[in-house]
């Protein structure tokens, strides 16, 4: 018997999701608010970003936690047709990198903080601030879309 899914949201990760479920035999049935595809959505493009850590979405982080494994696998090797890993970047204040430090090192993901001065990507993204930092995740895939 093939299980009936019904997937609520047709950006990446439910568009992701329901060709997973699809090339495992299941029924899936994809629902939007807008049209699919939704050209204001900003998940349809060419390739999209992917993070494990989502440190302002109390109700996505679990989820991405969750799906952590199954990203891996999925994007599998270097010469992976879905995407490949890659870094995240944020330019934030001392309190905000204490705080991504906490999630990261509760998650198990790697990271980098370093001085603006003290980074080429500093120089390159011109943050000029003194009280700011670039925090580097390991937690990012790069999705072909």
């Amino acid at each position: 018997m093939r299980p009936n899914i019904a997937i609520i949201g047709a950006g990446i990760t439910g568009v992701m999701t329901a060709l997973a479920c699809a090339r495992e035999s299941a029924s899936v049935d994809l629902y939007d608010a807008g049209a699919i595809p939704n050209p204001k959505n900003l998940s349809w493009a060419y390739g999209r970003l992917w993070k494990h850590a989502h440190e302002n979405n109390a109700m996505l982080q679990p989820l991405a936690a969750y799906s952590r494994n199954y990203w891996h696998a999925l994007i599998g090797g270097v010469n992976s047709t879905f995407g490949c890993h890659t870094q995240s970047f944020r330019v934030v204040d001392n309190v905000t990198c204490q705080h991504l430090t906490q999630l990261y090192e509760s998650l198990d993901i790697g990271f980098d903080v370093q001085e603006p001065d003290a980074s080429v990507l500093s120089q390159q993204l011109n943050i000029s601030s003194p009280d700011k930092l670039l925090f580097i995740g390991d937690d990012a895939m790069l999705l072909d879309a």
